[in-house]
C-alpha cells in the first residue's frame, strides 16, 4: 500500500474453490516497483509447473506456494482480514519483491479474458478460462 508497487499475475486455468494444486504452463507473475517507472519491472516465469497455483476457499489468489498469496486472516481486525499477502520465491523464476514482509494491498482487481475463434465451420466458440462452450451457430 504505502510502497507504491503494483503486483499481479496471469493464470490460464481455472480458479477453483477446492483446495489443492493446479498445474499451469503458462501462469506467471510480475511486479513494477513504482507506478511511474515500468522499466523497473520484474516478470516471473513458473518453474514448477505442478505446483504453479494453489486453491484453498478462504483465500485470493495465490501463485506458487507463497510467491505470490493475497490471503484472508480471521484473527485480526475486520478492516485487515484481507490483508495477510506475501510473496517469498518459491515456484516462480524470480522474485518479484525485496522483502518477503507481509503487506497491504490497497486496490485488487481481476480480469477475465474471453477469446471468440473460429473451431468448426459455421460454428463460432468462446473461451472463458481455458473451457470452450458453444456461442451459437
Amino acid at each position: 500500500k504505502e510502497t507504491g508497487e503494483i503486483l499481479g499475475g496471469h493464470n490460464a486455468s481455472i480458479w477453483k474453490s477446492s483446495i489443492g494444486w493446479s498445474q499451469s504452463y503458462y501462469s506467471f507473475i510480475f511486479s513494477f516497483k513504482n507506478k511511474v517507472e515500468i522499466k523497473d519491472s520484474i516478470l516471473s516465469r513458473i518453474k514448477n509447473i505442478d505446483k504453479a497455483l494453489y486453491h484453498y476457499e478462504y483465500s485470493g489468489p495465490r501463485f506458487g506456494s507463497l510467491d505470490l498469496r493475497l490471503s484472508y486472516n480471521g484473527n485480526v481486525s475486520e478492516a485487515n482480514q484481507f490483508n495477510y499477502n506475501i510473496c517469498k520465491q518459491t515456484n516462480y523464476d524470480k522474485r518479484i519483491r525485496d522483502t518477503e514482509d507481509e503487506f497491504y494491498i490497497e486496490d485488487y482487481e481481476i480480469n477475465v479474458l474471453n477469446v471468440l475463434f473460429n473451431l468448426k465451420p459455421n460454428s463460432i466458440y468462446r473461451l472463458t478460462n481455458s473451457l470452450p462452450s458453444r456461442v451459437y451457430k
